[in-house]
């Protein structure tokens, strides 16, 4: 019934990102429905964590080149958003968690697919319609800067950007 999608691998080899998708809701239709975005470290133990927990799927988390930050696709707010938050390894957290911190949301009006840019300065994904999007993005501090994202190009990838959003 769960199937691991892999997401992600930290640029130090050290953690490995996926969600679980559990097939389709019943109740509305809508396929790869997600859950917790898990991380499974790749030396020691190598036992899979849940990175936090919240209400609604957490999935397609990809860590930023330097290790610090976390983008990822979230449907707490009932609708598919990215977000991004600071990345602490698991041996760093409570009982091998992530601590849910301080979260900044990237995209505008629903967004899914998130991926970083080679440098770690710009965030893409997909928006409801299938445009590609980017918002730059300077971590340096406590607190991240995202610029307010804009359209790059139309897609015609099948379904446009609205994978695992919900239907109304």
């Amino acid at each position: 019934e769960r199937v691991a999608v892999p997401t992600g691998i930290s640029a130090d080899g050290r953690y490995l990102l996926y969600f679980e998708a559990t097939g389709t809701d019943a109740s509305s239709g809508v396929r790869n429905v997600g859950g917790d975005l898990m991380i499974l470290p790749l030396t020691g133990d190598r036992k899979p964590s849940v990175l936090w927990s919240t209400k609604g799927a957490q999935i397609w988390g990809s860590l930023s080149p330097d290790g610090q930050w976390l983008v990822y696709q979230s449907e707490e707010s009932g609708e598919a958003e990215v977000y991004v938050r600071r990345f602490t390894s698991p041996d760093l957290g409570a009982e091998g968690k992530v601590a849910k911190g301080g979260q900044w949301q990237v995209s505008a009006a629903g967004g899914a697919v998130p991926v970083w840019r080679r440098d770690g300065k710009e965030i893409y994904f997909l928006d409801p319609g299938g445009a590609m999007m980017a918002a730059e993005f300077a971590g340096g501090g406590a607190t991240p800067v995202v610029s307010q994202p804009v359209k790059l190009f139309q897609t015609r990838i099948l379904g446009g950007g609205g994978f695992g959003q919900r239907r109304h």
